[in-house]
């Protein structure tokens, strides 16, 4: 769960054709890397361009919204003598405790440099499990009740650990009411902190290049956000007829998660638009990935592989277009929705898991055509909460392998 309440957007502002480039530095005036990406995007003899992209306005003002109801803030080069597990929550998160605190602004808030700070995300399982692979056996106690016996290993977790010198970072976050979450542990060696603002605007720069030199058309489609995480799909204009009245658009979706160590990636999806409704198609990561850059990367090599942008998006659409062809040609549409009842019944990623029985239920009228078939698997879209991003991309892969990839093998 998120520590802020997710932001899910869908439909955007007709008024909201675009934004001035200048504006879009308000997503990088507290980054390190400001004046870096000032430099190697030459924004000052550009910044009073207009991106003609519908949306962009409503998805900046909802990133520096939301920034603006936390308070981030990093230990940096933290080393693992001076933090421990104090105890586990009723919750079942963990509360670690950070000692020696250098960070001035953790220390004026806290008035210590003795810090608290209760795990979010997958946090408690990265340090638990991460460091001494004993997560799952101090879950076995909570459930159990033995809290003496959670006492007696954290404490004897912290004596042995009192001459480990490894350096991590953590990265803490303050949220509306005050509480301090530890949200993420990266490495302290090579992580570089290309946030949510960052990778938005590295992104809208190039979609700039893209509409203004090429030619391209794109619109802001959809915004997933929290204080940790963005989802945001830039759909193409362009559409390509399909069967009856429905078309096929291209999508890129730009996703950035501050708390993993996964790279900033530009995703390519294939939205099939039909008379009220859309389905949304993922390829395996193979095909889908478009474009990634590590929190490792320089700048300068960000804004390279970024100019790379345009050429990636003609592959993409040029290797997977024909696919779709292939679904108009079915002959048994029947059958790809008894494989996708398969897929759904036997799927066993743990986010997807809670949805199968509302997922199968829709699938169970049967199909004669395969605009029948599109549009029952068009109703799937909606099951999905707006806070399972893992679980909706896993269904969408499974739509993309059902309709696509099992067809290839016919």
């Amino acid at each position: 769960m998120s520590i802020l309440k997710r932001i899910s957007i869908k439909s955007f502002p007709n008024h909201d054709q675009g934004i001035f480039i200048k504006d879009l530095v308000k997503l990088i005036e507290t980054s390190e890397y400001k004046s870096d990406l000032i430099n190697v995007f030459n924004i000052e003899a550009i910044k009073n361009q207009f991106i003609e992209l519908p949306g962009a306005t409503t998805l900046i003002e909802n990133i520096l919204t939301m920034e603006e109801r936390v308070t981030k803030l990093d230990l940096v080069n933290t080393q693992l003598c001076n933090v421990r597990c104090k105890k586990i929550t009723e919750n079942s998160q963990a509360i670690l405790e950070f000692t020696n605190v250098t960070n001035k602004d953790l220390i004026r808030r806290e008035r210590s440099d003795m810090v608290y700070a209760e795990t979010a995300y997958s946090v408690r399982q990265d340090y638990l499990n991460g460091f001494f692979d004993i997560d799952k056996y101090l879950s076995f106690l909570k459930k159990s009740n033995y809290e003496d016996l959670i006492e007696y290993n954290l404490d004897q977790l912290k004596k042995k650990t009192e001459d480990d010198t490894r350096e991590y970072n953590f990265r803490l976050v303050y949220d509306e009411e005050g509480k301090l979450y530890t949200r993420a542990i990266t490495s302290s060696a090579v992580y570089k902190d290309y946030n949510i603002g960052f990778s938005v605007f590295v992104a809208l720069i190039q979609m700039h290049n893209l509409i203004e030199n090429q030619g391209e058309k794109f619109k802001v489609d959809s915004l997933n956000l929290n204080e940790s995480e963005i989802s945001v799909v830039f759909r193409n204009l362009e559409t390509y007829q399909f069967l009856d009245k429905s078309k096929i658009s291209f999508a890129l979706e730009l996703t950035n998660d501050e708390i993993k160590r996964e790279a900033v990636k530009f995703s390519g999806l294939y939205k099939i638009s039909l008379n009220t409704s859309d389905i949304t198609l993922k390829p395996d990561e193979g095909k889908a990935n478009i474009l990634s850059f590590k929190h490792s990367s320089k700048p300068k090599t960000v804004k390279d592989k970024i100019g790379e942008l345009n050429v990636s998006i003609a592959e993409f659409i040029s290797e997977t277009i024909d696919d779709f062809k292939l679904i108009k040609n079915a002959k048994k549409p029947d059958d790809l929705r008894l494989n996708l009842i398969k897929r759904a019944k036997f799927a066993g990623d743990s986010d997807f898991k809670k949805y199968k029985s509302d997922i199968i239920k829709v699938l169970s009228i049967r199909v004669s055509t395969i605009f029948q078939l599109l549009e029952i698997v068009s109703k799937t879209e909606t099951i999905f909460s707006d806070e399972d991003v893992q679980a909706k991309d896993f269904w969408r892969f499974k739509l993309y392998q059902s309709l696509i990839e099992d067809l290839k093998k016919q």
